[in-house]
C-alpha cells in the first residue's frame, strides 16, 4: 500500500503524508518541511526509542544537521502538537539515547481501511536542506526594471497579503545601485541579489526572486512586490569608506510601501551580503541576528565568510558549527592566528573544563608576542574559566591584566570588567564588583554589542541579590532577558530564567519560580549544558523546601551532588553540600554528619574563594551546634563570624543576629524576641522580603506557644503578603487556627 494513501492518527491530530499537512481537530496546523518530515517518522515508529543518528540516516539523509539543528526541530514538533520540553508527554527525550514518542498512533488508509499503527512505509518526500550559507561572487548577470508605479499600480491591483507563520514569504530583489565611484565595484548591481538568492536558495521561511528586466527604477518598493506576486520589495545602494563596504537598504510592502530600512558595514563584500541576508530575515520573520562586530578580513574572502559563519554559529551556542566552520577557513590559512584562537575558544568543553583550560594554555603559549589581540582574548578565555572552575585567583590575575592594558580592544575591554566583577564579587568586594559591572554597562551600551550587554545586566542582578536588593535584582534580570529573547540566544535566555526563578522564589511567587526553572531545565539540558543544570537542580531543591516537598527536594539534590562528582565539580559537590544542610536543618534531621558536612562545605568554599556562601555556611554551622545544645560554641563561633569583613554587607548582617537569635529562645526569649524585631525590620527596610516572612514567622510561631493570638495574627500577615504557599506560613496559620479554637472552647 502507498505511504501517501495512510494518515496517521495521534489524539487531537492527523498527519496526512500524501498532503503534507497536520491537522488538529480539522484545524491546519502550519509547520516546516524538516518537522514534519520528523513527525511522520516519529508516528510511523510509536514508542521506540530513535537515535539522532537513526535521524539523520533515515529522515534527513545524512545531510549536514548539528546537534542543535536536531534539538531545534524537536522543540518545533513539540511546539506543533501542544508539546513541551518541560511535560515531555508526547516526544519524550531519552537522555544519552534519543526520542520516543509516547502516544498512540492509528495508520488509516484512505482506501480501503485503517491498517496497524506499526505497519511503515518509505517516505517519498524529504526535508527540504538546512540552509547553506554560500557565498558566491557573481559578475555579468544584468537585473533592471524598466517599469513605472503607475503601470504596476494598473496592472496588478492585488497585493499579495503578509505572509503568515510558515508560509514562505518572498522577496523581489532590484538591482543594486553602485555609488563607490569605482567601476571596479559595478558587479555588486547584478552580483550581490544574485548572492541573496542563493543564500536563501535552501530556506524554507524566505525565497527570493531576481527579475532578469533591464534598466533603472525609482519608484514604490510595494508596487514592484506586486508586479511580481511577492511578499516584499528590496533594493539597495553599496558605497565605500575607505577599506570599508556599506549597504544602505529598503524593504517594502504592497499598499504599504516602503516598511524598514538600514545601514550595514563589513570589511569584505561577502560579510555585507551575509549580514544584509540576515537582516532580511529579521526584518520579515521577526528574529533578529545578534551582530558579531568587525569581522577582520584574513586575505581569503572564503575565509573571512567561514570566520563570520563560525561567530553567528556561536551566538546560537551551536558550537559543533563554529569548530566546522573555523577548521574549513584554517584549511586555507593554516597559520592564521586569529582562527587558531577562535577554534580554541570555540572547542572549550563544559564536561572537562581542566582539560579545556589546559587546552587554552597550549594555544597561549604557541601565540608570538606580537599576537596581543589574540593572546589578550584567550587570557580573557582563560580567566572566565578559570572563575567558572572556582580558581579565583588565578581568574583575577588574567582579567585584571586585561583591564590594566594600555590601549585596549574596547569589547574585550569591556567584558574583562563584567568577568572580573564576579570575582571581586566572591571576595566579597562588592563595591568594586559593582563599579567594574557599571564600567562594563557603559562600553557595551556604546559599542551596541547586546550579547555581552545582557551579560553585564545578568551580572548586575546577581551583585543585586547578594547585597539583598531583591526588587533590583530582578529589573536587571528581566532587561537581561528582554534583550536574549530579542536576539535569540537560548542559553542565555535559560541563564536569566535561573536568575528570575531564583527572585521568583525569593518573592514568594512559587508557581512563576517552578514554570521558569523547568523551562531553563530543559534548555540546559537539550544543550547539554551539565554546570547549568546543577544549578538549576540545586535552585529547584531550594524551592520545593519552601513548598514543604523535602522528598523531591532531596531527590534533586541528589541529582545535582551526582552531576557534580560526575564532572569531578568540587565546587559543586560543596554547593550540594550546603543545600543539604539546609535541608536537615528544614526537618529536623538528627543526621550524625550534619556538623562535620557543613564545616567540610565551609572549608571548601572558603578555599575556593565563594567567600559569601562560605559566610553562610559558618552561620548554618552555628544553627547546628545550637541544634545539638552545643551554645558555648555555637555563641563563640558567633563571635568569631562577627570579625567577618562580610558582617559590612546589611543582608549578611541581619542574618548573623537571626541566627543568634534562634539559638537564644530558650535560654533569653526577651533578648531573642528583641532580636528578632530588628532583624524584621531590617528585612523590611531594605527589602529581603523572604527573609522578613522568615522572621515574622519565628516570631509568631513563639507568640502562638504563649498564647498571644493578637501578635501571631499580625506575623502570619505578615507571611501570608509574602507567601501563603510557604510551608511555614502554612504551619504558623494552623497554630492561629488552634489559639481561636482554644479561644472560643
Amino acid at each position: 500500500m502507498s505511504e501517501n494513501s495512510l494518515k496517521y492518527r495521534f489524539g487531537e491530530f492527523v498527519l496526512d503524508p500524501g498532503s503534507r499537512r497536520i491537522s488538529r481537530n480539522g484545524v491546519p496546523v502550519e509547520v516546516q518541511n524538516q518537522v514534519f518530515d520528523l513527525l511522520h517518522f516519529l508516528v510511523r515508529n510509536p514508542r521506540v526509542v530513535v537515535s539522532k543518528d537513526l535521524l539523520l540516516k533515515d529522515v534527513w539523509k545524512n545531510q549536514h544537521l548539528t546537534e542543535a539543528t536536531i534539538t531545534q526541530a524537536v522543540r518545533k514538533a513539540r511546539s506543533a502538537i501542544g508539546d513541551d520540553g518541560s511535560s515531555q508527554k508526547v516526544i519524550r527525550t531519552v537522555y544519552g539515547k534519543g526520542f520516543l514518542f509516547e502516544s498512540d498512533v492509528v495508520a488509516e488508509s484512505t482506501d480501503t481501511g485503517g491498517v496497524g499503527a506499526g505497519d511503515t512505509q518509505s517516505d517519498s518526500k524529504r526535508a527540504t536542506p538546512a540552509r547553506s550559507f554560500r557565498t558566491m561572487a557573481v559578475a555579468g548577470f544584468v537585473v533592471a526594471i524598466v517599469l513605472t508605479a503607475t503601470i504596476f499600480a494598473l496592472r496588478f491591483p492585488n497585493a499579495p497579503a503578509a505572509p503568515v507563520r510558515g508560509e514562505l514569504a518572498t522577496v523581489i530583489v532590484l538591482p543594486f545601485s553602485n555609488e563607490t565611484g569605482d567601476s571596479a565595484f559595478d558587479w555588486v548591481e547584478y552580483g550581490l541579489p544574485e548572492t541573496l538568492r542563493v543564500l536563501f536558495e535552501n530556506s524554507d521561511d524566505i525565497a527570493i526572486q531576481v527579475p532578469e528586466n533591464e534598466g533603472p527604477f525609482d519608484g514604490d518598493l510595494g508596487v514592484v512586490a506586486a508586479l511580481f506576486g511577492a511578499h516584499y520589495g528590496l533594493q539597495a545602494s553599496v558605497t565605500r569608506s575607505s577599506d570599508r563596504l556599506a549597504v544602505d537598504w529598503s524593504l517594502g510592502r504592497p499598499g504599504e510601501g516602503r516598511v524598514s530600512s538600514g545601514q550595514l558595514v563589513a570589511l569584505d563584500s561577502s560579510v555585507l551580503s551575509r549580514n544584509l541576508a540576515e537582516a532580511i530575515h529579521a526584518q520579515i520573520r521577526g528574529t533578529p541576528v545578534a551582530p558579531v562586530g568587525d569581522i577582520p578580513l584574513l586575505n581569503d574572502p572564503l575565509s573571512t565568510e567561514l570566520f563570520a559563519r563560525a561567530m553567528q554559529a556561536s551566538y546560537r551556542d551551536d558550537l559543533n558549527d563554529a569548530q566546522a566552520f573555523l577548521r574549513a577557513a584554517l584549511v586555507r590559512l593554516p597559520d592564521d592566528m586569529t582562527l587558531k584562537t577562535e577554534l580554541a575558544i570555540a572547542s572549550f568543553d563544559f564536561s572537562s573544563i581542566d582539560a579545556s583550560i589546559e587546552r587554552y594554555h597550549t594555544a597561549l603559549d604557541a601565540l608570538p608576542t606580537a599576537a596581543k589581540a589574540q593572546r589578550n582574548k584567550l587570557k580573557y578565555e582563560i580567566g572566565t574559566q578559570l572563575w567558572f572552575a572556582g580558581d579565583r585567583q588565578r581568574a583575577a590575575t588574567f582579567l585584571a591584566e586585561i583591564v590594566e592594558t594600555t590601549d585596549p580592544d574596547e569589547l574585550l575591554h569591556a567584558k574583562a570588567l563584567n568577568s572580573l566583577s564576579f570575582v571581586r564579587q566572591s571576595e566579597r568586594k562588592f563595591e568594586q564588583a559593582w563599579e567594574y559591572a557599571k564600567q562594563a554597562e557603559v562600553l557595551l551600551r556604546e559599542q551596541n554589542n547586546p550579547y555581552y550587554l545582557s551579560m553585564a545586566f545578568n551580572n548586575q542582578g546577581y551583585l543585586a541579590e547578594d547585597s539583598g536588593r531583591i526588587v533590583e535584582a530582578g529589573d536587571h534580570h528581566r532587561r537581561a532577558l528582554e534583550i536574549r529573547r530579542q536576539y535569540g540566544f537560548p542559553t542565555l535566555i535559560a541563564a536569566s530564567q535561573y536568575g528570575l526563578g531564583r527572585i521568583a522564589r525569593r518573592r514568594g511567587d512559587f508557581v512563576l519560580a517552578d514554570e521558569l526553572l523547568e523551562q531553563a531545565l530543559a534548555t540546559m539540558r537539550a544543550y547539554a549544558r551539565n554546570y547549568d543544570e546543577f544549578d538549576i537542580l540545586e535552585e529547584l531543591a531550594e524551592l520545593r523546601m519552601r513548598q514543604g516537598r523535602f522528598d523531591e527536594s532531596q531527590r534533586l539534590l541528589e541529582q545535582a551532588r551526582a552531576l557534580a562528582i560526575e564532572y569531578g565539580d568540587d565546587l559543586g559537590i560543596a554547593w550540594a553540600d550546603q543545600v543539604q544542610v539546609r535541608l536537615w536543618l528544614r526537618t529536623g534531621d538528627d543526621s550524625s554528619t550534619a556538623l562535620s558536612t557543613i564545616q567540610s562545605a565551609y572549608e571548601s568554599l572558603q578555599e575556593m574563594g565563594e567567600t559569601t556562601d562560605a559566610f553562610i555556611a559558618r552561620l548554618e554551622w552555628a544553627q547546628v551546634l545550637f541544634l545539638e545544645s552545643r551554645h558555648a560554641e555555637a555563641e563563640r563561633l558567633l563571635d568569631d563570624i562577627e570579625q567577618d569583613d562580610a558582617m559590612r554587607n546589611r543582608w549578611l548582617r541581619l542574618m548573623h543576629q537571626r541566627t543568634r537569635a534562634s539559638g537564644n529562645v530558650l535560654s533569653e526569649p526577651a533578648a531573642a524576641i528583641a532580636l528578632y524585631h530588628d532583624v524584621l525590620v531590617g528585612a523590611r527596610e531594605i527589602g529581603v522580603k523572604d527573609m522578613e516572612a522568615d522572621v515574622a514567622i519565628d516570631i509568631g510561631l513563639l507568640a502562638a506557644d504563649s498564647g498571644n493570638q493578637d501578635r501571631a495574627r499580625r506575623m502570619l500577615a505578615i507571611a501570608n503578603a509574602w507567601s501563603a504557599d510557604y510551608y511555614r506560613t502554612q504551619e504558623l496559620a494552623r497554630r492561629v487556627d488552634d489559639l481561636v479554637a482554644e479561644a472560643v472552647l
